[in-house]
């Protein structure tokens, strides 16, 4: 001890002893991290990118441990149609419609006036047993832009990376016209 009696030895051990105290702490309930069900709110889109699963911010606590849990089981199934449905629903509420070896087009399409650009549609050649239509169960005007992407972006990870996909939404009047193409020039997306 010096002369007002502190001890400078004690002291730094105690500040050691916090430093390293914490640490310890977590160390003992390292376990937790890694449970879904157990692990920090704010741990867990970290454990999430442990198995490429994309939590989103508004969901509830249970649904992101539930999904986190049962990551891997998931991934089986990825690539498909099971797999797309259930990562479509999950991410969006609707359970898509999803039609195989199908192509809402052919590679020519001539509207009325028959004017190339404005109301006729050229698609390359699509081999249909690399395709298929996800038809979703609500309007396009039901659903927010964000939303569409949303749903594109998934498509475009849970899908086979040799096949191309065209994404529907129901109609209300039904009928078979171009809503779904931009117009070029009109700036017109879906219908």
């Amino acid at each position: 001890a010096d002369i007002n009696g502190r001890n400078f030895y004690r002291d730094f051990l105690w500040i050691l002893q916090h430093i390293f105290g914490s640490v310890e702490e977590i160390l003992d309930v390292i376990h937790q991290y890694f449970d879904p069900y157990e692990a920090p709110e704010h741990f867990l889109p970290w454990l999430g990118s442990w198995s490429a699963m994309v939590l989103e911010e508004d969901w509830p606590i249970e649904k992101k441990r539930r999904l986190i849990r049962k990551a891997i089981e998931l991934y089986r199934i990825r690539g498909t149609v099971k797999g797309l449905k259930l990562f479509i629903s999950l991410f969006t509420g609707h359970e898509p419609d999803i039609k195989e070896n199908q192509w809402p087009f052919r590679g020519w399409r001539v509207g009325a006036t028959s004017e190339i650009g404005v109301d006729s549609v050229v698609l390359p050649p699509v081999n249909l047993a690399h395709t298929f239509i996800v038809e979703m169960p609500v309007s396009y005007k039901d659903v927010s832009p964000e939303a569409v992407i949303r749903i594109h972006e998934i498509i475009q990870m849970e899908k086979p990376a040799n096949t191309q996909y065209y994404l529907r939404f129901a109609t209300e009047g039904g009928g078979n016209d171009l809503s779904e193409f931009m117009a070029i020039g009109g700036g017109v997306i879906g219908g």
